[in-house]
């Protein structure tokens, strides 16, 4: 079975309005990073060869995760759609054993995040070319799309004060 990585650009233009924390909003969904399991291995150490370490461990979902991008994200609690196996539906009972077990995160109400999510992180700009340098180490070459990635947000943090973040799960 194979194992595949979902990817979020989130930027912060301000302070949320205690303070505490900054207001995200998605800027793409589900970047496309392709199966690299060497890529894989530096971002979160999954996958990978042996003896390929990642930049930092896993740092779970953000605590300012944007709420648009967990809705987008995650699993609609609804009984009839689960019923006809609507993808992207699940039922009460399924959202409220899947939260006991810790196998997901209830989002309000009315969502539960995907159960099959592991290795959930997220990384800023200067993470992600520590990211790159290595898999060039490897391959002697860059990852395109992971430049593309470092491009965007660097130039959200030239806009934005620093403030954007690749947020990444896997599945499988």
């Amino acid at each position: 079975m194979g194992c595949d990585i979902h990817c979020c650009i989130e930027y912060a233009s301000r302070p949320s309005s205690d303070d505490s924390l900054w207001d995200y909003t998605p800027f793409a969904w589900e970047i496309n990073l392709g199966r690299d399991y060497d890529l894989f291995a530096l971002l979160a150490g999954v996958r990978g060869r042996d003896g390929v370490v990642p930049v930092c461990e896993p740092k779970g979902l953000p605590e300012d995760v944007s709420t648009a991008f967990l809705l987008h994200s995650s699993y609609k609690i609804d009984d009839e759609l689960a019923a006809l196996e609507v993808d992207g539906y699940c039922s009460r009972e399924e959202a409220e054993q899947w939260v006991q077990e810790g196998s997901s995160l209830s989002v309000g109400e009315t969502a539960v995040t995907n159960p099959d999510w592991h290795s959930i992180s997220w990384l800023n700009v200067a993470e992600l070319q520590e990211v790159q340098r290595r898999y060039r180490l490897l391959h002697d070459a860059d990852h395109l799309k992971l430049s593309a990635v470092i491009a965007a947000m660097g130039a959200l943090d030239n806009q934005q004060g620093g403030r954007s973040r690749l947020v990444f799960w896997f599945k499988g």
